[in-house]
């Protein structure tokens, strides 16, 4: 089957759609399907079991004849759009794409919601259009599907969505505890009780609220360290506020942040060093959260926010926005932190799903 995905941004971009369209992408070819991508010039990514079409400059309909005419070339059987992202800007133009590879190209067009936010009735309307002229709609959490049919019954009602949960781009860490005691003495950190985060910082993540709990932790447990498995730049607004609140707090020597990792093993060994993860979501964790499933498949145990107060193998859950909170959770849990074996759904799953769906109407 020729597979042909279109996603915004694709590795080495940093972004969490894009590393899971590489992932889908190279299982569906591992399969023996033929599988591209187009994508924006920024990706540079040398996968040889797929064909990246780094074409994209501008996501508006200056770009149509240009996408229109690399999928004549590639002559797919399926079109996979993958939306949301934020290189497609404010255009319409890829609200439209979905009808326009129906009349220009003919073939199967599936397009995956990888979020549905509380959207106005004029960010609903254009997302409708998206999903009209797709023959799949794929989303990756449950309650999208209500939330989409919601709207504009009439229409909504008809469209043919189904639920695919995504996994974790980073596989489970097989370091071992030699390995683990290696690396935390290049990282000069072997004489302490070390916290984690994971992910891309930005205000949805809410890093201010565990650099202020971490800031209240140190004051009565000094033997702790933060390890940020994430990139903080002063060019950008948000992140530039969590350095400034880090040298606010003197935690400059106490926190330490590794700049972006461009390998998913490397990603698991940080994250198998450590002894707990804090993911201080401000809407509360979801099931779509690529930083919680990469953290909950390495075992680790995790406090994050949820307005459920339901605790299940090692995940505390706190109240979103509240450093308290995460502080109180912390020296509850603190003397009795283990790992767990847990195992969330495989890319061998997800895989067969798409496949399904691929073939439907065949």
């Amino acid at each position: 089957m020729k597979i042909c995905f279109i996603v915004g941004a694709f590795p080495n971009m940093k972004c969490g759609v894009g590393d899971y369209t590489y992932m889908l992408g190279t299982e569906l070819s591992s399969l023996n399907n033929e599988v591209s991508i187009i994508t924006s010039v920024s990706a540079k990514n040398d996968n040889k079991s797929i064909k990246v079409f780094n074409i994209i400059e501008r996501w508006d309909f200056s770009s149509k004849d240009l996408i229109v005419n690399t999928l004549r070339n590639i002559k797919p059987d399926v079109v996979h759009i993958q939306y949301p992202s934020d290189n497609y800007g404010k255009s319409l133009f890829i609200n439209f794409l979905p009808r326009i590879i129906k009349k220009e190209i003919g073939c199967k067009v599936v397009e995956t919601v990888h979020e549905y936010i509380s959207y106005t009735a004029k960010g609903k309307l254009r997302n409708l259009v998206n999903y009209k002229y797709a023959d799949n709609v794929i989303v990756v959490e449950k309650r999208y599907d209500k939330m989409i049919k919601s709207f504009l019954k009439p229409i909504s009602k008809n469209l043919n969505i189904n639920y695919i949960p995504i996994s974790s781009n980073i596989p489970k860490s097989k370091i071992s505890e030699v390995e683990k005691n290696e690396l935390k003495k290049k990282l000069d950190l072997q004489n302490f009780r070390l916290i984690s985060y994971f992910g891309f910082v930005n205000e949805l993540k809410g890093m201010e609220f565990l650099i202020e709990a971490f800031n209240d932790i140190c004051k009565k447990y000094d033997n702790i360290r933060l390890l940020i498995l994430s990139e903080l730049s002063k060019e950008n607004e948000y992140q530039k506020k969590i350095i400034d609140m880090i040298e606010h707090y003197n935690l400059n020597d106490k926190i330490l942040i590794t700049g972006f990792i461009n390998s998913s093993d490397e990603v698991s060994k940080y994250l198998k060093i450590t002894d707990l993860s804090i993911l201080p979501f401000r809407d509360g964790v979801s099931e779509r959260n690529g930083s919680f499933l990469a953290t909950y498949n390495q075992g680790l145990p995790i406090i994050t926010t949820s307005n459920n107060i339901e605790e299940l193998d090692g995940v505390y859950y706190v109240e979103p926005k509240n450093k308290d909170a995460i502080v109180k959770k912390y020296f509850e849990i603190k003397d009795d932190l283990k790992f767990f074996d847990r195992d969330i759904v495989s890319w061998k799953d997800i895989v067969n799903s798409h496949i399904n769906i691929y073939k439907q109407g065949e």
